[in-house]
């Protein structure tokens, strides 16, 4: 009964985690967007050429790497109920195998967020850049 309550009690935390902390980067995001609208007097959809190019490009990449995050969320998601129910029928080892892969995936999926987060720090620093060189 210890592992199934560690399956279905502990893990589902890390996700939570996850969504707290994207918005608030998601929050943070908005802010620097803002600021650098009023710094410089443009929008994004005027903003220096150069710099929506290359925040364009890094778009591509980002959505790319939230896609098979979220796909290996879940992913792992599934695995955990397949542990849980595995668990709650006696079938201790088949169980043990299934969260093995939860965590695997979860980890995975969390890997990939970490990379976007990344990716994304990069594209706002595009702007912060751009308020240095305004202001």
């Amino acid at each position: 009964m210890d592992l199934l309550y560690i399956s279905g009690v502990l893990f589902p935390a890390i996700p939570l985690a996850m969504v707290a902390i994207g918005a608030r980067y998601t929050a943070v995001a908005g802010l620097i967007r803002s600021l650098h609208m009023q710094i410089t007097g443009t929008t994004p959809a005027s903003g220096p050429a150069e710099v929506l190019v290359a925040e364009l490009k890094s778009l591509r990449l980002r959505i790319e790497l939230v896609k098979y995050s979220q796909f290996f969320a879940a992913v792992s998601f599934v695995l955990n109920l397949v542990s849980v129910l595995l668990f709650a029928h006696g079938a201790e080892v088949k169980g043990l195998f299934s969260y093995s892969g939860s965590a695997a995936t979860l980890t995975l999926a969390m890997l990939l967020f970490m990379a976007e987060i990344f990716f994304s720090t990069r594209a706002l620093n595009l702007h912060i850049t751009g308020m240095r060189a305004h202001g």
